[in-house]
């Protein structure tokens, strides 16, 4: 289904600390609250849902780690490791999307696509952003110095005819971008001043 929450909970692991993910939410208007550390009985329903996606999902990858070393036992998960992490996140939507959400869940008694309708009737879910806006709002921060060759990260270099314009308008500056790590055939450099976005290409596609 759809929808953009207004308040996302998490964890205090490193990714959810971030700039990135401060920034992901607040250019949304979604409201970012951390768990905080030691009240586990907090997160009881995730930490629920994440033992289930485990069990009828996860484990049962090529790979995959177990639950601890005893049910790992001699398993050799790096040596039978073979799906990529796109491969991965596709899994766990489908199993998401069309195994848990169409199957009985003792805890709500009833079936959760069915108490999402009957939710989202009641109260309309706010719509997402235009989906070519996404990658730019959701993506990670990252800055470096724009040059008369553009930027540099990662090895790649990226360039287009707008920065070339924002580089004789404001000569060697750093400025602030954004990036997918899973395609890094672009980056999107937050113009200094309107801070709209630029979509800048790498150079070098292959």
């Amino acid at each position: 289904n759809y929808g953009m929450p207004e308040v996302v909970v998490c964890d205090n692991g490193d990714g959810f600390q971030s700039e990135s993910m401060a920034r992901a939410c607040s250019d949304v208007g979604i409201h970012l609250l951390l768990s905080p550390p030691g009240y586990a009985w907090e997160r009881g329903t995730i930490e629920r849902f994440n033992g289930t996606l485990n069990t009828e999902l996860i484990h049962l990858l090529p790979g995959t780690t177990r639950s601890n070393i005893a049910e790992k036992n001699e398993y050799n998960s790096k040596k039978h490791a073979g799906i990529k992490f796109s491969t991965l996140i596709k899994a766990i939507h489908i199993y998401i999307i069309d195994d848990y959400h169409q199957d009985f869940h003792e805890g709500i008694k009833d079936y959760p696509n069915e108490v999402w309708t009957l939710g989202a009737k009641k109260y309309e879910p706010r719509p997402f952003p235009k989906p070519e806006k996404l990658p730019s709002l959701m993506a990670r921060i990252e800055r470096r110095d724009l040059t008369n060759r553009g930027i540099l990260f990662k090895y790649l270099r990226y360039n287009c005819d707008e920065l070339i314009e924002l580089f004789k308008e404001y000569g060697k500056i750093q400025v602030e971008f954004k990036f997918i790590s899973s395609d890094m055939s672009k980056i999107y450099v937050v113009h200094p001043e309107k801070h709209t976005f630029i979509p800048t290409p790498a150079l070098d596609q292959d």
